[in-house]
């Protein structure tokens, strides 16, 4: 599970690392405020964005959008823990499925497919003959759907018995089922948390009229007004505002289909 850890931790980490620099540039915005509010009628920019009324309205949206993002974070933060918790049980299961096949005397092409499928859930890549590596489909989705598949082999095999409980057929589908609504319970999750996101960094990194944009540009008209020695500029010289991108689709996307398991090698 280690690439599995590693894949949620690296965009776990880079969300945090965004919105510390959110904080950072919020309170950048705060304290150009009080600066321009200090200059008073001294600070009268030609271009409107820039006007003290202006930055305080897109601050009050970008504090707006920044709560909307926290909001909306534990849902989904609950739903892909559970989701993850319940994945990490497949490979467990899958194996003891296999065990259990070879215990009731399987002819070996059916424990041939049955081992292949439980590879598949388990999220082994198989080897290609060149050397080369296939490119098997390790998500959360594609993983159902080899669970089913398993589930309906079983079901369709003329030896498999078992007395475990969690090892019957209607138990699998049964599981599999669960899986597809935790699965669906993070896309729905995510979503909204996305289009939060995306407004907030719209508000926030937008050029020419995000919060960051405007306050590069104010920080410059100061200079340009009074000069890079006067007062007012030295007021604002050590206020730091600093441009990212725009949150994209494929955000969206590693929240919804993050690598359910580490891709392992197998054969």
């Amino acid at each position: 599970m280690a690439e599995e850890n590693t894949t949620v931790t690296e965009v776990r980490r880079k969300v945090s690392k965004e919105e510390n620099g959110d904080r950072k540039n919020l309170a950048s915005a705060v304290e150009l405020i009080a600066a321009a509010t200090t200059m008073g009628a001294k600070y009268r920019p030609a271009t409107a964005d820039l006007a003290l009324a202006n930055i305080k309205k897109v601050n009050c949206a970008a504090v707006a959008a920044m709560d909307e993002v926290r909001r909306l974070e534990p849902t989904h933060k609950t739903a892909q823990n559970e989701r993850r918790s319940a994945y990490k049980e497949l490979k467990h299961i899958a194996s003891r499925v296999l065990k259990t096949m070879k215990s009731c005397g399987a002819a070996k092409k059916e424990l041939n497919d049955v081992s292949a499928l439980q590879g598949r859930v388990m999220g082994y890549v198989q080897k290609k003959k060149d050397g080369g590596r296939s490119t098997a489909q390790t998500g959360f989705a594609n993983r159902i759907g080899y669970f089913r598949d398993l589930a309906a082999m079983l079901a369709a095999s003329k030896v498999y018995a078992t007395n475990e409980n969690d090892l019957t057929v209607a138990a699998l589908k049964k599981r599999a089922d669960n899986l597809a609504a935790l699965n669906e319970a993070t896309t729905v999750a995510a979503y909204p948390l996305h289009a939060a996101r995306l407004h907030r960094d719209t508000v926030l990194y937008a050029q020419p009229s995000g919060l960051v944009d405007i306050g590069i540009r104010s920080k410059r008209y100061i200079e340009g007004a009074f000069g890079a020695n006067s007062a007012e500029y030295k007021m604002i010289r050590a206020i730091v505002f600093k441009r990212r991108d725009i949150v994209s689709e494929s955000g969206l996307q590693d929240e919804i289909e993050a690598p359910a398991a580490a891709p392992e090698a197998k054969g």
